[in-house]
């Protein structure tokens, strides 16, 4: 396939708020405002030409193939103008923004790299036109020949440097961002957008960290304070375990007003509800590639497709289309399994290789020395936190806010018996009671390399990793860090990363097989370890036991790795 390089210039105002900053790409194009202005085209060894108006592009797409590689920066709103608008879907997509992203997490490009066209185009000696010179001058056409000349040279001297499994990644994200798969119930979206004024006033009032700070004041609360660089701030981000406390506090006000500040400062039900209808129905759930340093992806366009509540009413209201299934695949306990791979410990993978319960098994024969069959829920449910948790070298505090996130409350003396069992069982992974083992092997390496490096090749950086007084610390990429602040690391930070990256792999590999033997497949949406398909009705069963399969069959590079996923059919995303 040759690659054909796309610019689109559509028209916006920014008095009305009609552009992509107040809009997500799929409203913005669906809105009766919306209009193409014109398109900058070229192809390898040819000259980059403009195309003027709406009818000479659709002209254009009319004659070009589909067995292209349509590449653009920021491809997900290109393929999406060009589908939705123009009707044409291309074999292959490649976002040249995303493979900048990837380029940064592998050290080709500087840390401190940002991903835009004009952030990338001294990399290839050029420099972006201005657009707002452009509309004054009436050189659009210019503009949009220099941005596709950029992102033509970008592609053309780092592409290589991308292995085809990273491509085809690519290629996965823009089409799932860009095409839509999902039919929407809209009735459903409707009652769920439509929330009381009285929660929505609180919204207001809990946003502001005064405000919250004296109502958890006056309920007997101490609010807990971590140091920014501007000062002290209360801990009240989504990720702070102590929001996790004020989640699950005894008080049902404390809690009330914890959700209320995570729903007002996060994408919250009622707000996607809106945004999904705004989207219109079929809608595409945009990804963004390489979202996580990790490597896993993550949600954006202020849609956060990647945050739907197992049940909820907004997760259910996304539907197959009309003559579509959905196949809704989960790779089970995958960073379990992959933590016992890479650390070879067969305790692990043996109980997977005869279908066992991993959960039950350590509760009964390690932890409550009783026969696995006769542990308790509560057991088994507290021996599945520790599974999940102790493997990255959690400690008898952390373990027991880690439960308390899972809705497990435990004290001390249980969470210390948890932790003294879980480091004396699979010594492999922690070197006993003694720091060792898989932990220590990847703790050396990275202070050696500055890296951890997967089987399949790729690489975990840490970039300027160093010690601040006693503390490991590392400048993350400002793509996975907006804050740009130096992070903390340590042995179970450095594990936690290798077995989610590792799992990555094994996961997007997984997708790639199913939709390289089944082209009327279609991905919809990627949730850490879950994938969602769109399939044709009457191939659905088939394609079905293909996936499961191949689920349960790990990539050449981890041959002897027991993996496994469960799925089912369904009409609407269940699961």
């Amino acid at each position: 396939m040759k690659p054909i390089f796309i610019d689109f210039e559509t028209f916006y105002d920014e008095k009305q708020k009609y552009s992509l900053k107040n809009m997500t790409v799929q409203s913005y194009i669906k809105d009766p405002r919306f209009k193409v202005l014109g398109m900058s085209v070229s192809a390898q060894g040819t000259k980059t030409i403009w195309i003027d108006g709406h009818d000479n592009c659709q002209a254009f797409f009319n004659r070009l193939p589909k067995d292209v590689i349509f590449v653009a920066h920021n491809a997900t709103f290109d393929a999406a103008v060009a589908y939705r608008v123009f009707g044409f879907k291309a074999n292959k997509y490649i976002c040249t923004m995303f493979m900048a992203r990837y380029l940064i997490s592998q050290n080709v490009l500087p840390p401190k790299t940002h991903t835009a066209l004009k952030d990338i185009a001294p990399f290839v000696d050029e420099e972006k036109l201005h657009l707002d010179e452009a509309l004054a001058n009436g050189t659009l056409d210019t503009y949009a020949i220099k941005d596709t000349d950029i992102c033509k040279a970008f592609y053309e001297k780092y592409i290589d440097q991308i292995s085809q499994d990273e491509q085809q990644y690519i290629d996965m994200h823009v089409k799932a961002s860009a095409i839509p798969q999902f039919a929407l119930d809209t009735e459903q979206l409707t009652e769920v957008a439509a929330v009381d004024e009285d929660r929505k006033k609180w919204y207001g009032h809990v946003r502001k960290d005064d405000i919250l700070v004296k109502i958890l004041q006056s309920r007997g609360v101490a609010v807990e304070y971590k140091e920014m660089k501007l000062g002290k701030k209360p801990c009240f981000s989504k990720t702070d375990d102590f929001m996790d406390y004020l989640v699950n506090h005894k008080d049902p006000i404390v809690r009330y007003m914890a959700q209320l500040r995570l729903e007002a400062k996060s994408t919250c039900a009622v707000s996607k509800a809106q945004r999904f209808l705004d989207c219109g129905s079929p809608m595409a759930c945009p990804l963004i590639y390489y979202g996580a340093h990790t490597g896993r992806s993550s949600g954006t366009d202020n849609m956060n497709v990647q945050n739907m509540p197992r049940g909820s009413k907004v997760r259910t209201s996304l539907m197959a289309q009309k003559g579509k299934k959905l196949i809704i695949i989960d790779s089970s306990q995958i960073e379990v399994r992959t933590l016992g791979f890479l650390a070879g410990d067969e305790s692990i993978l043996s109980v997977f290789r005869r279908g066992g319960d991993i959960y039950r098994e350590f509760a009964g024969n390690q932890m409550y020395n009783k026969a696995p069959e006769d542990v308790t829920k509560d057991e088994r449910q507290i021996a599945k936190a520790a599974v999940l948790a102790l493997g990255f070298g959690q400690g008898v505090q952390g373990f027991i806010r880690y439960a308390q996130r899972m809705g497990i409350m435990i004290d001390e003396a249980q969470s210390q018996h948890a932790v003294s069992v879980y480091r004396r069982s699979f010594p492999k992974i922690t070197g006993g009671f003694k720091f060792g083992g898989y932990w220590a092997q990847v703790e050396n390496f990275v202070l050696n390399h500055g890296y951890s490096e997967l089987p399949t090749g790729r690489r975990i950086y840490y970039p300027n990793l160093r010690y601040e007084g006693d503390k490991l610390v590392f400048d993350r990429a400002d793509i996975f860090n907006k804050a740009g602040a130096s992070s903390f690391l340590w042995h179970g930070l450095m594990v936690e990363n290798l077995v989610q990256a590792c799992a990555r792999d094994i996961i997007f590999s997984q997708v790639a097989t199913v939709l390289n033997r089944y082209p009327q497949a279609d991905l919809c949406l990627m949730v850490h370890d879950e994938s969602i398909f769109s399939v044709p009705e009457e191939d659905a069963e088939e394609i079905y036991k293909f996936t499961d399969e191949t689920f349960k069959t790990p990539p050449a590079w981890a041959a002897n790795m027991p993996v496994n996923g469960e799925g089912h059919i369904s009409d609407r995303y269940d699961k």
